[in-house]
């Protein structure tokens, strides 16, 4: 997830079937299993994080 957001502005639940880094983990699939079925609520708190800061970040 890193990587990809080192590149790409937000991270999306699609990413996790569309990005080729992604999808040779097993896409959201694998990897929402992985996190116990969470993963759709995980990347709704790294964007909160990231993105929802009041500019105090930038």
């Amino acid at each position: 997830m890193e990587k990809y957001l080192l590149e790409e502005s937000v991270l999306t639940v699609q990413a996790f079937d569309e990005d080729s880094r992604f999808r040779a983990q097993g896409g959201f699939a694998r990897i929402d299993k992985i996190f116990a079925g969470q993963l759709e609520k995980i990347i709704a708190e790294l964007n909160e994080y990231l993105y929802d800061d009041g500019g105090s970040a930038a």
